[in-house]
This record gives C-alpha cells, structure tokens and sequence, in this order.
C-alpha cells in the first residue's frame, strides 16, 4: 500500500508569533482528517473539500487581525 502525506502550511509575517499559526494549522488538519474518510481524501475529488473552505477561514480569522483589530471586535 502506498502511504500518503497530507501537508499544511502557513505563510506569515515576520513578526507573527509562530505557537497560534502551528496550533491553528494542527487544530485545521485534525478536524479535516476527522471530517473526511481515507477513501474521500485518497479519491481527490477536491468540491467535496471546498466545505471545509469556510471552517478553515473560520480557524485562522483571528491570527489574521492584528492585536489592536482584536481589542476592536472585543468592544
């Protein structure tokens, strides 16, 4: 059998603290692998995935505002 990886990767600022990006991307890949089966990932029929688009946006929404954008939304 063959075996597959799935990679998820970020690109960030300089400045960005890099402890929320691997949290954010960890917590995104265990909820697609949770979401998904073996034979939906192995079959690569990417529409099916465009659901999960809206979660992930979802997931990372807030490391996308800076600190001061954060303290906003709060108020």
């Amino acid at each position: 059998s063959e075996d597959s990886l799935i990679v998820i990767f970020s690109i960030i600022e300089k400045d960005t603290k890099e402890k929320p990006v691997i949290s954010a991307m960890n917590n995104s890949l265990d909820q697609f692998l949770n979401r998904y089966s073996n034979f939906d990932i192995r079959s690569m029929k990417i529409k099916k995935f465009k659901k999960f688009e809206k979660r992930m946006e979802e997931t990372f929404a807030d490391l996308a505002l800076k600190l001061e954008d954060r303290f906003k939304a709060l108020y």
